[in-house]
Order: structure tokens, then C-alpha cells, then sequence
């Protein structure tokens, strides 16, 4: 059988029980060197924990949210502009929309030309039978006679009357004379004609009321005459006596009818008036319009003649039946009334109105329709988008326009009442460019959370003006009693009171501006002052370690722990200052016995103040350090994943001081822990 190939030398092979024995040896004394007790590493560690680390400049000590100028002897000047709210004429005075509704019904509508009904009497039929149709020469002896007869109105079949005249013609074509011809209808009651002559005619009118007629129309007649004796007259039984009757002056609520042409007129009067108890002697309009529907509710179309006189504006239109039109009409340029600065022409005092003239005209109809009582014509006038250009009038009484509340300043830690100025002046500048007097009330007001305080009250006269000479008014006053009051902020408004009588244009305003300054020359009183919140966290690694040494593990010792506090103070006050760690849901104050957090109390000293100087101010910073041991209970605060720091200073009662513009406090905070790993 064939060897498999080797890959070591033969040698190997022949002295493997002495290097296998050589190994087992070696193995046997490191064996046993293991088995001595380990010895295990010791080192320190120091863990440094920056808590605060800040600079405050003078703005950023008081929070002044405006800004600050410097004066011409270096000293800090808090200067605060504001905005009074711009009064235009429409923040008080505004021309009103007018709606106006008209009716014409067909009871204002006049009829005047209905068809004519004609009644014939033929001499035979009046004197008797026995008068034969030929032509004779007789002796008429006297007579009466008494006729029932029908008159027919073509154009009639119903009529509601309200108003009209019965117009009787009467025409005698005979030779003979009558004494009188009368008429009888319970609509007219009894109608005479006396002294007909021959072949004459003679008129008659009655006007009626509040009649209800009927077609054809019934009619008495009573003839009386003295005949011709002794005289022998031609006559003729065709002879006749002819009745025509007509209704003129025709006002109807309904009926059915042939309606004629009719008409009707209207003139509206629309009053321009304003929103406020103004009396308007004379305007002119900026803008405007007239905004006019008219809706036909009549069987016939309607020819509507329009007319504004004021504006010289006339136009005719056609309105089918049933139908309608809107006519826009604009009123840009309007002029009303009468003064001796703007005149327009008419009288002074004139009424502010527009008149509005309507007539109308209907189109006759061929066949019969029905009238209703509301058929006729719905108008609608509307004035709207009224602004004026210049107005001139009185107030009857005075108007006042107020602002809201706007805030003047804000203080520092939501209050100011650690500081006390000596000084502070509202500089107000006015101007109004209406035509009327005016009085500006400024409110100043401070309100501290507890509800209580304080406002004071200036009242500014201001004359009238014109945009093209405005009146203009300055005022300075002071405020320092509300500056002083110690109130999270300060706010102010106006209310302006309008009164009199002059003029106004529709660019003219009222408005001002104003500025708060005082010099920071300021006096402190006891109070406490917070600045901001600076949360924090140990890392991973370093907030374990503090773990372990809280639980006792692997040996770990407090070695050394400081809190090491550095400040540089260039104001010219001194104060106290603590510095608060806690957890970051902890809310407990500077005053917190409830042991969760760590307070580190330090008094800062003044800066270096020139005493020679009349203002006292600082002329350089003074530095101090302050260390302080940390107990385990204040190392064990900072295991907490999340830590906040806050900066408390208490101001002292401090007398008037300047404030700098270059005026700091540098401060520095940080906790230094050494730890000792056996």
C-alpha cells in the first residue's frame, strides 16, 4: 500500500515525546502563576459641570423692549417712540345707504280717453207713434215722457270705480223744443238738462265716487217739453234726439276693459343723511349710486320717462308686461346745498335730498283685460356706497372715538419695581386736518397682577385744520408716578372728542405720534429680579458614573467637590445673588425648603464709583469669586437626566445712581467633581 506524503520534517516526528513533555512543563508553571489573586486598577476621574455662564448689559438687566440713546454726557437714555391711531372722517362720521319702496298701483293711474257710448231717441219714439216717418208740418202739442233705456260702453264689461266724471252731450236734431231731459242711474243719481233749444246741443258732468258699473249701462229718461202750439213745425218721425256718455278722469282699483292709453306720475323724495346726529348744510358726493328697479305688473307694456333734476339726468325706457329694468345711475360729483365756502347753488339750509320724478305711460290693449288692484308699477330707489368729498354742517352733538389699549412699555421679570426713575416725560405731536375742534384725552395706565392701579389722564385742545394748513399741537407731561408704580407694563390710549361746526374733506385726518424718554438716572428699591432658565444635562457616561458612586459600586469616592462662582460687576449698585439648581420639573422657588434643589448664595459688591462726581456712576468693574463645597446630597442632584439654573438678584434700597451705556455683570458658574475608581 502506498504511504500517504508528510508535510514535517521526519525529525519532528522522532523527538515528539520530548517537546510534548517540554510543553506539559511550561503549561504547569503559568498554571499556577494564575492562581494568585488579581490585583485591580485604580485611577481618578473629574467630571466639570458648567452651570451658568452670562453677560447682562443695561438693556438686557431692565428688558426694555424699545430702544435706548446715549446723551451728549454719556448717560443712558431709555427713549420709547409710539403711534397715536390715525382718525379719519369715516371713524365718525358716514353718509347712510337709502332704500326706498314705491307702489303705484293702477288706482293712480288716470284714464282719460274710454270709448264713447251713444244712445239715439227718434222723435217718433219720444212724442208717439202717430208721428209718421215723413216729413210734416204740424202743431206739436206739449208733452212728457218717460224712457227706460240701455247705454252701451264698447270699451267696458266690469269697473270698480274710484274716482271719475260722467260727461253727458246731449244733441237735439228736431225742430222742437224741450223743456229739460232728465237722467237717472243709481250711480249718478238725478242728472237735468233744462232749455233744450232746437237743433242744439247742451253738456252735462257729474263726478262719482266709490262706484261698482256694470255693461251696458241702465238709464232713465224723463223728457218734457211745451210742444209748438199755436205754431205748425216741420217734423219728422226719423228726427231724433242722439245721448252720448263718456267716463273721463278715470281712476279704477280693478275691472275688465279695453285699457286706453293711461298715465300716471310720481316724485319721490330721498333725505341724505348721516350715521351721527350731524346737520349737513351743504355736500359734495365722491362717490355713489342710485340704484333704481322698476317691475311692471300690468297687462301692457309701460313707457317710463325718468328724471333726477339734482344730477340733470333724464332717460326713457320701455317695460314689457310682466316685466322689469334696473337703471344704475351714478351720483359721483353730487353737489347738495348751499355755503358761502362751497357753493352749489339753492338756498342756505336746503334739505339734503334727491327727488326722484317719474311719469309713465301705458300702451293701449285691442282686447279686453283683467285689472287687479295691485297691478301697476314696483319701484325700488337705493343709495348706496354714499362717501363724500367735503361736507360742511354742524354736530348737534359731540362725537368721541376711542382706541384700545396698546402697550407703552413692558419691565423686566414681568415688573419694574426694582428701579425708581427720576424723570419720565410723554412728548406728544398732534396734528388734525379736520375742519372741526377737537379734544385729545391720553391715558396712561400701570396695573400690577394683584389688580391694583394707577392711570392718569391728560387732555390736549387741538384747533381745526385743513389738509392744505393743518393744525398742529405739542405737548410734553410728565409720567413718573405710573413709570414708578412697580406694574408688569404700561399701556395707553386716547379718545378723541369731536364737536362743533366747520368742514371736512374726505382726505382729512387726525393722528400723532409720541415718545416716553427718561435719563437712567434711576433710584432701586428692595426687590428680587430672575433671569432666564439655562437647562442642562450631565452626558451619558459621566451621569452613570455619578450613578454608580450613588449606588456604591466598584468602589468609586468623592474625592473633592466645588461649586466655583465668578462675577464681574461694572453697575454702580451692589446686590445679592443666588444661584438655584434643580431638576427641570422642579418648580419650586428660591425660597424651596423641599430639598431638591441646590442654592448657592453670593453678595456681589458695587462697581468702583467716583464719589467726587455729582452723578454717581461706575468707572470700573469689580470682580469676585466665591467657592463652595458640594455635600453628596448636592452631587446627587446631578444624576437627574435634566437641570435647569437660574440666576436670583436682590437689589438693595439704593440712592438715585447714573446709569452707563457700557454698564455690565459677567457672571460664571460651574460645579467641579473629582471622583476617585479603585
Amino acid at each position: 500500500m502506498k504511504k500517504s506524503k508528510s508535510y514535517f520534517p521526519g525529525w519532528v516526528w522522532k523527538g515528539k515525546p520530548f517537546i510534548l513533555g517540554g510543553l506539559f512543563i511550561l503549561f504547569s508553571l503559568f498554571s499556577f502563576r494564575c492562581l494568585e489573586r488579581p490585583r485591580l486598577p485604580s485611577w481618578d476621574t473629574e467630571i466639570t459641570i458648567p452651570l451658568l455662564n452670562d453677560s447682562y448689559s443695561i438693556a438686557d438687566l431692565l428688558s426694555f423692549s424699545n430702544r435706548f440713546r446715549i446723551t451728549d454726557d454719556s448717560v443712558v437714555q431709555f427713549y420709547s417712540e409710539f403711534n397715536i391711531d390715525t382718525i379719519t372722517p369715516q371713524h365718525f362720521l358716514n353718509l347712510l345707504a337709502q332704500n326706498c319702496n314705491l307702489n303705484l298701483t293702477i288706482a293712480q293711474f288716470q284714464i282719460t280717453s274710454l270709448s264713447i257710448g251713444r244712445l239715439v231717441l227718434s222723435l217718433q219714439e219720444i212724442v208717439g207713434p202717430w208721428l209718421p216717418e215723413s216729413t210734416i208740418k204740424t202743431i206739436i202739442p206739449s208733452f212728457t215722457q218717460s224712457l227706460d233705456k240701455f247705454i252701451d260702453l264698447p270699451d267696458i264689461r266690469h269697473l270698480e270705480l274710484i274716482s271719475g266724471i260722467w260727461k253727458f252731450r246731449i244733441q237735439n236734431f228736431t225742430n222742437l223744443n224741450f223743456d229739460s231731459l232728465t237722467f237717472y242711474n243709481p250711480s249718478f243719481s238725478y242728472l237735468r238738462a233744462i232749455g233744450i233749444g232746437a237743433n242744439s246741443t247742451q253738456m252735462l258732468e257729474q263726478r262719482i265716487t266709490d262706484q261698482s258699473l256694470e255693461n251696458p249701462i241702465p238709464i232713465q229718461i224723463g223728457i218734457s217739453s211745451p210742444g209748438s202750439f199755436p205754431d205748425s213745425i216741420y217734423v219728422s218721425g226719423l228726427d231724433s234726439v242722439v245721448i252720448e256718455l263718456a267716463i273721463d278722469s278715470l281712476r279704477l282699483s280693478s275691472g275688465v276693459l279695453r285699457l286706453p292709453q293711461t298715465s300716471a306720475c310720481n316724485q319721490t323724495t330721498i333725505n341724505v343723511n348721516s350715521d351721527k346726529r350731524f346737520r349737513i348744510d351743504s355736500l359734495e358726493l365722491a362717490d355713489g349710486e342710485a340704484r333704481l328697479s322698476f317691475f311692471n305688473t300690468l297687462p301692457t307694456a309701460i313707457w317710463l320717462n325718468l328724471t333726477i333734476p339734482c344730477i340733470n339726468y333724464q332717460a326713457t325706457f320701455r317695460i314689457e308686461p310682466q316685466g322689469s329694468i334696473i337703471i344704475p345711475v351714478s351720483l359721483v360729483g353730487l353737489k347738495l346745498g348751499c355755503h358761502k365756502d362751497m357753493p352749489l347753488g339753492g338756498s342756505p339750509n336746503e334739505e339734503m335730498t334727491i327727488q326722484v320724478l317719474v311719469n309713465l305711460t301705458s300702451e293701449p290693449t285691442y282686447d279686453f283685460v283683467t285689472i287687479e288692484q295691485d297691478d301697476g308699477l314696483i319701484a325700488n330707489y337705493c343709495l348706496s356706497n354714499l362717501k363724500f368729498q367735503r361736507i360742511f354742517g354742524e354736530l348737534l352733538e359731540p362725537i368721541y372715538v376711542s382706541s384700545p389699549e396698546k402697550t407703552l412699555i413692558s419691565f423686566p421679570g414681568g415688573q419694574n419695581s426694582n428701579i425708581r426713575v427720576a424723570d419720565a416725560r410723554i412728548n406728544l405731536y398732534l396734528v388734525n386736518t379736520i375742519g372741526f375742534p377737537a379734544i385729545v384725552r391720553f391715558k396712561t395706565l400701570a396695573r400690577k397682577e394683584n389688580g391694583d392701579s394707577i392711570s392718569q389722564f391728560t387732555e390736549i385742545a387741538i384747533q381745526p385744520g385743513s389738509c392744505s394748513q393743518p393744525s398742529v399741537k405739542n405737548l410734553v407731561f410728565p409720567i413718573t408716578d405710573v413709570v414708578n408704580f412697580g406694574a408688569r407694563e404700561i399701556k395707553f390710549s386716547t379718545a378723541i372728542r369731536v364737536f362743533g361746526g366747520g368742514r371736512i374733506e374726505a382726505n382729512s385726518f387726525a393722528r400723532g405720534n409720541g415718545c416716553l424718554s427718561t435719563p437712567l438716572k434711576v433710584a432701586f428699591a428692595c426687590d428680587t429680579v430672575v433671569f432666564g432658565e439655562y437647562r442642562f444635562g450631565l452626558g451619558e457616561k459621566d451621569r452613570k458614573t455619578l450613578t454608580d458612586w450613588q449606588e456604591g459600586k466598584y468602589g468609586i469616592k468623592v474625592i473633592d467637590a466645588q461649586l466655583y462662582t465668578d462675577f464681574s460687576n461694572h453697575f454702580p449698585i451692589g446686590f445679592d445673588a443666588w444661584i438655584v439648581v434643580s431638576n427641570d420639573t422642579d418648580s419650586s422657588s428660591l425660597r424651596s425648603d423641599s430639598g431638591r434643589s441646590l442654592v448657592i448664595p453670593c453678595r456681589v459688591p458695587a462697581g468702583i464709583v467716583d464719589q467726587t462726581k455729582k452723578d454717581k456712576y461706575c468707572t470700573s468693574a469689580t470682580d469676585s469669586n466665591f467657592v463652595v463645597g458640594l455635600s453628596e446630597e448636592d452631587i446627587s442632584l446631578f444624576t437627574n437626566r435634566a437641570l435647569k439654573s437660574r440666576l436670583y438678584l436682590y437689589f438693595f434700597t439704593q440712592d438715585t445712581v447714573t446709569i452707563k451705556p457700557n454698564d455690565y455683570l459677567n457672571f460664571t458658574s460651574r460645579a467641579e467633581i473629582k471622583l476617585r475608581v479603585k
